[in-house]
């Protein structure tokens, strides 16, 4: 009967230690305060600590105490709490600032004394922080010399200049490209290219363009003018950590104003075009980054008078992210060059190399 006693008490020790750790409920961080740090939860369920930089197009950059920068799939972060400010687009439903948490397809905004809550479906973008006017903006430029004396004396200049205003769902670029040679005291290179673009990414990787203008000038291609207005659509085909890769179609209006003409011929000539390109930049070590470009212009009218261009640029950082050393190929290529009013008529391809150095803001 005693034996009976005791092995009936082990068994109910048993079952209630092994109830007892089923019960046991998973670890949940510290309610969050306005000195603490930023928490998300994976499926794993590991949750990490730290700090939001901005999700944009399902990447999710998160400063991590421990791992670093993170680049993650927003599919993966299953819940996030934050008593720090953050600034959430929403499509359709604007933008809000204020301390947030994330749960089961609801995002929760403090905003004031109110909390409101937005479906995470809706969710377009984050940024890290209550955001001022000098958060959204970034400068990068470059500047490339060459010089030879001796038989011949040569000289060439290449200046890049480009900014960017990125808030929210809004990209507003601004670019531009002058390239300046001499051979022996006479000039032989003398280029303009500057163009202004505004994006507004409307739902997940899908982007549309209500303004992009480009002029173009180039004295040894008979081009006095070339001015292009136009719209267009986009979509991103990848956006990772390392990679970012666009297609664009779009159209216009293109008016070209020439240098000089033969007699009898137009120096205005205006045309529709239609406008395909696409663009990548690639971060192909921890210090060396590439971007490259390419679009068409393509008239309507006459499909004969289209203008390529292709442009690579290579950096390598050699001063944290600020300062590096640049490498650049440019490719501009028109179908059908206008004749100057000596019969002239220019090389159809035109092709560059520049070595420089580029600083980053």
């Amino acid at each position: 009967m005693k034996t009976r006693t005791v092995v009936t008490f082990l068994l109910l020790l048993i079952l209630t230690g092994t109830d007892s750790r089923a019960q046991v409920s998973p670890w949940h961080p510290p309610y969050p305060d306005v000195q603490s740090l930023v928490w998300i939860r994976l499926p794993s369920g590991e949750w990490l600590a730290g700090h939001v930089t901005s999700l944009r197009d399902k990447n999710f950059v998160f400063e991590s105490e421990e791992l670093d920068e993170l680049h993650l799939d927003w599919d993966d972060v299953v819940e996030l709490r934050s008593a720090v400010p953050l600034t959430f687009t929403f499509a359709e439903l604007g933008t809000v600032t204020g301390a947030a948490k994330i749960f089961h397809g609801v995002i929760s905004v403090r905003v004031g004394e109110r909390v409101v809550q937005y479906p995470r479906s809706s969710l377009l973008s984050i940024m890290g922080g209550e955001q001022t006017e000098w958060n959204y903006w970034s400068l990068n430029a470059s500047a490339g010399i060459v010089a030879r004396n001796g038989n011949t004396d040569q000289d060439d200049v290449n200046l890049r200049g480009f900014i960017r205003r990125e808030a929210g769902p809004t990209r507003l670029d601004i670019e531009y490209t002058g390239n300046f040679g001499t051979v022996g005291g006479e000039e032989t290179v003398h280029s303009h290219n500057g163009s202004v673009r505004f994006d507004w990414l409307i739902m997940q990787g899908f982007f549309v363009t209500p303004f992009n203008m480009t002029l173009f000038s180039d004295r040894f291609q008979n081009i006095d003018l070339r001015s292009t207005f136009g719209v267009g659509v986009g979509y991103f085909v990848m956006r990772t950590k390392d990679v970012e890769w666009s297609v664009t179609f779009g159209g216009g209006h293109q008016s070209t104003r020439y240098t000089s003409v033969l007699p009898g011929e137009e120096r205005i000539k205006g045309t529709a075009i239609i406008i395909p390109g696409t663009g990548l930049d690639m971060d192909l070590t921890g210090a060396l980054e590439m971007k490259g470009e390419y679009y068409a212009q393509i008239g309507l009218a006459d499909p004969k008078n289209t203008f390529h261009h292709t442009d690579v640029q290579f950096q390598l950082d050699i001063l944290g992210d600020i300062l590096g050393f640049t490498l650049s190929f440019t490719w501009d290529h028109n179908t059908n060059p206008q004749a100057d009013e000596n019969g002239v008529v220019p090389e159809k391809s035109d092709f560059r190399t520049s070595f420089g150095i580029g600083v980053d803001i």
